[in-house]
C-alpha cells in the first residue's frame, strides 16, 4: 500500500472525527460511558480542531520526500498516543467498552503510517 492510498482514507476519517468531536462531543463521550462536564466538552472540541487540521495536512501532503516522512511519523505518533490514552482509560474504567473501537482504529492507523514511513 502506498502513502497516496492511505492518506485519503486517513484524511476522510480525520474529517469525520473532526465533525463528530466539534459538533457532538457529548454524544461520543456518552457512547464510551464517560461522565462529562463543560470543561470535558470544551477539551473534546479542541481535539476536533486538531483532527480537522490533520485531515487538511493529509489531504494536501506531498507524495514523496522528507515532508511525507515527517507527516507519516507525526501522524503515527499522534495515533499511538491516542491509542495509549484510550487503553489507559479503559483499564482504569474511566471509559466503557466502546472506547476499544477507537483504540483499534488509532493503533491501526499508527501501524499503517509507520509501515509507510519505512518504505
Amino acid at each position: 500500500m502506498a502513502f497516496s492510498d492511505l492518506r485519503w482514507g486517513a484524511a476522510g476519517l480525520c474529517a469525520a472525527l473532526a465533525v463528530g468531536w466539534l459538533v457532538w462531543p457529548g454524544a461520543i463521550l456518552a457512547l464510551w460511558k464517560v461522565r462529562t462536564d463543560p470543561g470535558d466538552l470544551w477539551g473534546s472540541r479542541r481535539g476536533g480542531a486538531l483532527f480537522a487540521g490533520m485531515a487538511v495536512i493529509l489531504a494536501g501532503a506531498p507524495l514523496s520526500g522528507s515532508d511525507t516522512l515527517a507527516i507519516t511519523n507525526g501522524f503515527a505518533l499522534a495515533c499511538l498516543l491516542l491509542g495509549a490514552l484510550g487503553i489507559s482509560a479503559a483499564l482504569r474504567r474511566q471509559a466503557g467498552r466502546l472506547v476499544w473501537v477507537a483504540v483499534i482504529v488509532e493503533l491501526g492507523l499508527a501501524g499503517g503510517m509507520s509501515y509507510l514511513a519505512r518504505g
